[in-house]
């Protein structure tokens, strides 16, 4: 393994029913979005762009908790696999969803105008 890559064994390393629950729980909140939407493609609906957002800040406000915090990684990492965790990679998956809540954010505002605006 080369130094400063990301390899994402660090996800397997999370408890099974917690990789679960994040999954169903992030499809919602994007479900949720696309029919407030009216459907697939573009967020155009403010109140879709905000529940992206939202979903957006709880992905990451979730990793950045099992990247900084000892006390949530010992309730949330399978302790058989706790030795494939890597901070890094909950750090980039804090930076992607943090970076893509503020867009969906800005679009929910207004301060980002989409295709159909």
């Amino acid at each position: 393994m080369k130094h400063g890559s990301l390899e994402w064994k660090s996800i397997a390393s999370v408890k099974a029913p917690v990789i679960v629950g994040f999954v169903i729980l992030w499809n919602l909140g994007c479900l949720i979005a696309v029919i407030f939407n009216g459907g697939f493609g573009s967020i155009n609906d403010p109140t879709a762009a905000r529940i992206m957002s939202f979903t957006c800040i709880c992905a990451c406000a979730f990793a950045l908790l099992v990247a900084t915090s000892s006390n949530a990684q010992d309730l949330l990492l399978a302790p058989k696999r706790r030795h494939n965790f890597r901070k890094d990679e909950f750090l980039f998956i804090a930076l992607v969803t943090g970076v893509l809540a503020v867009i969906s954010f800005a679009v929910g505002m207004g301060e980002i105008a989409t295709n159909d605006a």
